[in-house]
Formats: structure tokens, C-alpha cells, sequence
């Protein structure tokens, strides 16, 4: 099935523009840090304000950083552990190997930040924008992210199980084996993203816009689409055995070789 599937992958690659992401992320000295100024930074300011500063491999854990300005600032291998950095700009920080979990990130701004392999395991990002962030295999096990923007996020091997992402707008997000096993996707935003090789094992996925979403070979065994979107969906090769699609709109959803609810190959469409 892998191989039919990767396939199946390239075609949609090359036939949609979407980049094709199948394992691993570039090595973070493959990630230029553009222009990071190397200077001293006020941490008993209200609020610090330290744009562009290197801060890399510091101790932060006792600094608030609530309404910080920190974009473009090097804040790779730190310890930001239950950190206060509620509405803080981070825009296009490097936060890769950063420690972040129990981080109190809610509404902040996240944009175009690179968090390779970073750990956020039960942060706060309620509300936070991540609009073009890099989250190649970063950790957010157990993350709050309702309300969050992720719009064409990268979420290559990204970890979300048990995630809150209730009402998050993930449009043309996406990164082959992403794991959202038992999240919480209810009313999220997935127009035109892509989850190839993705778990969503017992996710729930009710009231969810999959429009053109790209589910090539993943599994969503046990997940609940109720009154989900799914149209022009391709579930090539998706194994959706125990899945509930009651009310699920599928026109124009691709089918191939996919398992249904029953567990069989077809007949399709597959209903709940």
C-alpha cells in the first residue's frame, strides 16, 4: 500500500503545486538565522523589547514575556518552561530545540517562526497566530490551540495527540505523518490542507471543513466526521475503519483503494 501510495503523492504534488514532504526535516544549520543581532536584552523590562537579540541556550524559565518583542530573535535550545509570553511578537524567531512546555503562548505571534523538533507539550497557544510557522517534528502533545491560526503551517512528523484544536483555521497546512491521534479537530479549518501518511486515529473531526483536503494513505480509524466537509477530499489508500460519517458531505471525494468504515474496500462512497 506505501508504495501505491507515494505514488499517489508525487502525482498530487506535481498536479497541485503542494510541496511533497515525505520524511525528515533539513538539518537546522541547513536554516539561515538572516539577521540576528548579537546584543544584550533588558529581561526586567515591562515589557522587554529585544527585537533580533541572541538569546540562544539561556535559562529563561523566570522571565515574563508577557507582550515581549522578540521577532526575529535566536531563541534556539532555551528553557522557556512555563513560561508567561501571553500576546508576545515572535514573529520569525528560531526557536528550534526550544523548551516550551506548560508556556503560556496565548494570542501570541507566531508567525513564520521555525520550531524544528522544539517541545511545546501542553503549552497555551489559544488564539496564537502560527501562520506559515515550521513545525517540522515539534512536539505539542496535549497543546491547547483553540481558536489558533495555522494557515499554511508546515507539519511534517509534527506530534498533536491529544491536542485542542477546536475552531482552528489550518488552511493549506499540512506535512506527511502528522500525528493527531485522538485530537480535538471539531469545527477546524482544513480547506485544501494535506495530511498524507497522517494518524487521526479517534480524532474528532465533527463539523470539520476538509474541503479539498489531501488524506493520502492516512488513518483515520475511529475518527468522528460527523457533518464534516470532505468535499474533493482524496482519501487514497486512507483506512477509515470505524469512522462515522453521518452527515459527512462527500461529493467529489477520491476513493481509491481506500477502506471504509466496515472495514472493507468499497463499495463506495463509503458511508458511516
Amino acid at each position: 500500500m506505501r508504495s501505491r501510495s507515494i505514488v499517489a503523492l508525487v502525482a498530487a504534488a506535481v498536479t497541485t503545486g503542494l510541496p511533497l514532504l515525505l520524511a525528515g526535516g533539513p538539518a537546522a544549520a541547513d536554516i539561515p538565522l538572516g539577521d540576528v543581532a548579537s546584543r544584550s536584552c533588558d529581561l526586567a523590562a515591562s515589557p522587554v523589547v529585544c527585537p533580533r537579540a541572541d538569546l540562544h541556550g539561556q535559562d529563561l524559565r523566570r522571565a515574563d514575556l508577557a507582550q515581549a518583542v522578540l521577532h526575529h530573535a535566536d531563541l534556539r535550545d532555551t528553557s522557556l518552561i512555563g513560561v508567561d509570553a501571553r500576546g508576545a511578537n515572535l514573529r520569525h524567531t528560531r526557536l528550534t530545540d526550544a523548551n516550551l512546555r506548560h508556556a503560556n503562548l496565548s494570542r501570541a505571534d507566531l508567525t513564520d517562526a521555525y520550531m524544528y523538533i522544539a517541545h511545546l507539550e501542553n503549552a497555551n497557544l489559544r488564539h496564537a497566530n502560527l501562520t506559515d510557522a515550521t513545525l517540522w517534528a515539534t512536539t505539542l502533545n496535549g497543546a491547547q490551540l483553540a481558536g489558533a491560526n495555522l494557515t499554511d503551517a508546515n507539519l511534517l512528523n509534527t506530534k498533536l495527540r491529544n491536542a485542542d484544536l477546536t475552531g482552528a483555521t489550518m488552511i493549506g497546512a499540512g506535512g506527511s505523518g502528522a500525528d493527531l491521534e485522538d485530537a480535538n479537530l471539531t469545527h477546524v479549518n482544513l480547506t485544501r490542507g494535506s495530511l498524507n501518511e497522517g494518524s487521526l486515529i479517534n480524532a474528532d473531526l465533527t463539523g470539520a471543513d476538509l474541503t479539498g483536503a489531501y488524506l493520502i494513505d492516512s488513518n483515520l480509524s475511529g475518527a468522528n466526521l460527523t457533518r464534516g466537509n470532505l468535499t474533493d477530499a482524496r482519501l487514497i489508500d486512507a483506512n477509515l475503519t470505524g469512522a462515522n460519517l453521518t452527515g459527512a458531505n462527500l461529493t467529489g471525494v477520491t476513493w481509491t483503494r481506500a477502506t471504509c468504515p466496515n472495514g472493507l474496500e468499497g463499495t463506495y462512497p463509503c458511508t458511516s
